[in-house]
């Protein structure tokens, strides 16, 4: 009997890629339109400079210029990709995906920027040799799976990914081949269907064109080009999720990443099995009951009352005094309408008749305007080309109202988060083991703490204190904040992330050792406790 794959030999490749495009299935609306906002430029643009260098007799005069367009998107390309494989990989971990500032995302396209231009010439390189192409081709794309990591220097993250990229080169391997293998069907499903389209609409819908008339002639570049670019928008996602997960159970065998959250979804499971077991016992209920009776004995037998009684009794009720307004309601005439009524009714034509003049009046306009015959033919395609750019201006003016009404609204919401905190009348209970350092920012819990510290409640302020750092350190991403994670969790992820940064780890170790020893022993807070802590704690916000 054959053993699953475990930790040391990894999955298969076809498991892998499975697994991948389950990924993919579940992933955001958000995050595909991350990486196509990046890949569908890119491809255009190539597509569009290999047009002009093939065809065009002067692309020489602007050869320049079109390949720096080339360039800019390959950067803006491989940038989003990069934060496609940062939101695969926080969808794994069962993360919460937080905003970056400015100074990172810069960095992160600088690392973009430093390694991947070099991969257009050593990938094809490798080809020549065909052994390495798998090592090679893995180090670019492990790279971009890893960028989005908080390892602070380029060379650390080029050791890491050659650290990942020799691991399980078998399953490398084999993943690539299959990938190649799908990629040229879809490529081949392509060509097939550009050809064939063509004379598929002339014979179902009549459309007569020169590619219907000359299919030859669509056996160009150009097509085979544009068929590529198309089969590099339909793969590469997966492709890029497979390298993805690949560095996820690289990393989870020494972090255990994986399990962590497979033990998760088992709780969650088993919460939902408890759910569902309350439920039946709910519902078994009434039939337990319905036994129990049976077996006490038949009950007796209820007097029989005719139909003519019931309704005598029923219309007997009717007639007291409490249900008078049921017969003031029967004794209006259905046909007749009210003051309140007819003047609704009165409003509502009105708007159905302005609406329908404002329908009338749009469709003149663009009547007078698409359906002048009486012009010249250089009049008529003025006109054509002023109703046409009329309409694009338009359309462009509409979608940029709506995107600045939508960032008026973002912000909005962004400077109102602090005025709402600072408004709330009722306070965090500090005492609570359930509160989050993530339930106010750092500010709020320095303020906190400072209020405590004047009403002398000073094992109170060093937890406001304790949480403020942490506070500060998931601003940053250095931690994240949770509720089952513990204040060593918190250091073994600070030692993960924070390698640039020497001083911080200690500080924030020394900080855990004075919180624990007064907020879970018996110590009391002492003025020099609270004074090392303070001491600590400009260490950790000064360390960047």
């Amino acid at each position: 009997m054959k053993s699953a794959p475990g930790r040391t030999t990894g999955k298969s490749s076809i498991d892998l890629i499975e697994e991948a495009v389950e990924v993919l299935r579940a992933a955001k609306a958000a995050t595909f339109a991350i990486y196509y906002a990046g890949a569908i430029p890119f491809v255009v643009t190539g597509l569009y400079f290999w047009t002009a260098m093939t065809r065009d007799p002067i692309a020489k005069l602007h050869l320049a210029n079109s390949a720096l367009q080339v360039a800019l998107m390959f950067g803006w390309l491989r940038f989003c990709q990069a934060i496609f494989a940062k939101r695969i990989r926080t969808q794994l971990a069962k993360e919460v995906d937080r905003r970056w500032s400015v100074r990172q995302y810069v960095r992160f396209f600088v690392r973009q920027m430093v390694i991947q231009p070099s991969g257009l010439f050593v990938i094809p390189l490798s080809l020549l040799f065909i052994a390495p192409f798998g090592w090679v081709y893995g180090f670019y794309q492990t790279f971009t799976a890893l960028s989005a990591s908080e390892v602070a220097s380029v060379g650390a993250l080029i050791r890491e990914t050659r650290k990942q990229t020799v691991l399980w080169p078998l399953q490398n391997v084999l993943a690539l081949l299959t990938l190649a293998g799908f990629s040229l069907f879809v490529f081949l499903n392509l060509v097939v269907l550009a050809i064939l389209l063509p004379t598929l609409l002339k014979m179902l819908l009549a459309i007569e064109s020169a590619a219907s008339r000359d299919t030859g002639a669509l056996l160009n570049s150009t097509l085979m080009a544009a068929c590529f670019g198309v089969t590099y928008l339909c793969v590469d996602p997966i492709i890029k999720t497979v390298y993805v997960l690949r560095c996820y159970y690289g990393a989870s065998r020494t972090s255990g990443e994986d399990l962590k959250v497979t033990i998760q979804q088992f709780s969650l499971a088993a919460k939902t099995l408890a759910g569902l077991l309350l439920l039946c016992a709910i519902l078994a209920f009434p039939f337990a009951a319905r036994a129990q009776s049976s077996a006490t004995g038949p009950s007796p037998t209820a007097p029989h009352i005719s139909q003519a009684e019931v309704n005598r009794q029923i219309e007997a009720v009717l007639q007291q005094s409490k249900y008078n307004w049921r017969r003031a309601a029967e004794a209006i005439d259905e046909g007749q309408e009210g003051v309140v009524s007819r003047f609704l009714k009165k409003v509502f034509e009105t708007i159905d008749n302005w609406l329908q003049k404002l329908t009338d009046w749009i469709r003149n306009f663009l009547r007078r305007i698409f359906s002048s015959r009486e012009r010249s033919y250089d009049d008529r395609k003025f006109t054509w080309v002023t109703s046409s750019l009329l309409l694009y201006v338009l359309l462009g003016v509409a979608v940029i109202a709506l995107a600045t009404y939508l960032v008026y609204l973002q912000r909005k919401k962004r400077a109102m988060a602090p005025t709402m905190l600072a408004g709330l009348t009722v306070p965090l209970d500090i005492t609570d083991e359930s509160v989050r350092a993530d339930q106010m920012p750092e500010d709020g819990w320095t303020a906190l703490g400072r209020d405590l510290l004047q009403k002398g409640e000073w094992r109170l302020a060093l937890r406001a204190f304790y949480l403020a750092s942490l506070a500060n350190l998931a601003q940053r991403n250095l931690i994240g904040i949770a509720a089952s994670k513990s204040n060593r969790d918190y250091h073994n992820e600070l030692m993960r992330r924070a390698h640039a940064l020497p001083e911080l780890l200690p500080a924030f170790g020394r900080n855990i050792v004075i919180f624990e020893r007064i907020w879970y022993g018996t110590h009391p807070a002492s003025t020099e406790a609270l004074q090392e802590f303070s001491t600590n704690m400009e260490i950790i916000r000064s360390e960047r």
